[in-house]
């Protein structure tokens, strides 16, 4: 399934946006001149408004003075492009520890987002040394899945960290082998099994894609819908229904996604 952008005046805007500002750019590079590059700045707050100027620059600030991408995830959801709708409200709800499992993210500012959950983040080694610039190290979990000792240490781990001392913990359970953008992959059975073992409630996560290109976030809708707790009778029919459920809530995101609705389109 390709990405659809519907033509209107919002997306003759963009475009018309880029050639300028790809101008402005070469115009710069070429002449360095700084009363040039004053005047480019102003033409940029006129040409995309001070709103968007305003975001651009807390996005530079944050990402050079605090390092922390929730709050730069928190800009990104309260910007006037994103609509943010979700229940993240029902986790208050909740008076025990409990293991959120989500679908993977589409891009790394998604990555903090498990953060709205007061969570520990369980994740792999790889992934966690990068994230470990950007999130609170004492809030990450990093863990060999490739090892063979593997199931046994993340066992112990969510057993002393959920069971023990009463924290949520946040996993994402997707294997990452998706075709199409708003389809699911094949889930990750450890998590689950673990679970079932330890009798631990799992809640179910989905998280929205945010659509952005180079850079461009496109007005859009961003949901993130959470589930009722539930604890594992039987594993494998849990995951079966848990991917059903996924495919569904993923489908309606993709249908209600862009809030326009204009005739015409071209594909990227």
């Amino acid at each position: 399934m390709r990405e659809t952008i519907f033509i209107n005046r919002y997306t003759v805007c963009i475009v018309f946006n880029i050639i300028v500002v790809i101008g402005i750019i070469i115009l710069n590079i070429k002449r360095k001149n700084i009363k040039l590059l004053g005047i480019s700045i102003l033409f940029l707050f006129l040409l995309l408004g001070l709103s968007e100027v305003k975001f651009i620059l807390k996005l530079i600030y944050t990402s050079i003075f605090n390092n922390k991408l929730i709050n730069i995830a928190n800009l990104m959801t309260s910007h006037d492009k994103v609509i943010f709708i979700n229940n993240i409200d029902r986790i208050k709800t909740f008076n025990f520890p409990v293991m959120f499992v989500s679908n993977y993210p589409s891009c790394l500012i998604e990555y903090s987002l498990h953060t709205y959950f007061d969570s520990l983040l369980l994740i792999g080694t790889a992934p966690a040394k990068n994230l470990s610039f950007f999130i609170d190290q004492n809030k990450i979990l990093p863990v060999d899945i490739h090892s063979k000792k593997s199931f046994d240490y993340v066992k112990k781990i969510i057993d002393e960290n959920v069971l023990i001392k009463k924290n949520n913990v946040f996993s994402y359970v997707e294997k990452l082998e998706r075709n199409v953008l708003y389809d699911i992959s094949p889930l990750r059975s450890g998590i689950f099994t673990i679970c079932n073992e330890l009798k631990i409630p799992v809640v179910p996560v989905v998280i929205d894609k945010l659509i952005h290109h180079n850079g461009i976030i496109l007005k859009q809708n961003f949901r993130i819908y959470v589930g009722q707790p539930h604890l594992i009778q039987n594993v494998k029919n849990f995951i079966k229904n848990l991917r059903l459920f996924y495919s569904k809530k993923l489908k309606n995101f993709a249908k209600n996604k862009f809030p326009y609705n204009n005739k015409g389109f071209f594909s990227l």
